[in-house]
């Protein structure tokens, strides 16, 4: 905003000392100045939203706000790298839609680990009733404990689950 715009937002009175008062004009100089990076931030807010594109130290208040705070900001939390992070976020309506599904737990690995080829088995024959088996991929092993954390978390209230890995 311009200082003869802020000056018209001004009072009547100090609307016509405005051309005249080289002290209204340097303050209004300053607050134009003030302005300008409100301004610039504001025309480009629709960057700061975009998980893709924001800056890093603002993907975890995203991820707050979709219910992913635990990934991230617990006392044995096992953090995920950003990149993951933000395509967890970019997926949350979609993992959120199919919470409790074996598809939703499948994607929600696949996408927190970085590998595919994770399995579930809920009617297995060797089952017993209400559990079901997360087979682990050979290349995911390394983060079982970030498995184990998102099984328990995404699975089912009523169902016990058995992580095996190869």
């Amino acid at each position: 905003m311009k200082s003869d715009q802020i000056a018209a937002l001004l009072p009547s009175v100090f609307r016509r000392a405005y051309a005249s008062d080289p002290t209204l004009q340097a303050v209004l100089a300053v607050m134009e100045r003030f302005l300008d990076p409100v301004e610039e931030r504001l025309a480009h807010l629709d960057v700061v939203f975009d998980v893709l594109e924001t800056d890093e130290r603002f993907v975890p208040l995203l991820a707050r706000w979709v219910d992913l705070e635990w990934m991230y900001a617990s006392e044995n939390a096992v953090g995920i790298p950003i990149g993951r992070l933000r395509a967890l976020v970019g997926a949350s309506h979609a993992l959120a839609r199919e919470r409790g599904t074996k598809q939703g737990l499948t994607r929600f690995l696949e996408i927190a680990t970085g590998v595919r080829g994770f399995s579930i088995d809920e009617r297995a024959p060797d089952l017993k009733p209400f559990r079901l088996r997360v087979h682990v991929p050979q290349a995911a092993v390394a983060q079982m404990s970030l498995i184990q954390r998102i099984v328990n978390s995404e699975k089912p209230a009523y169902l016990i689950a058995e992580i095996v890995s190869p």
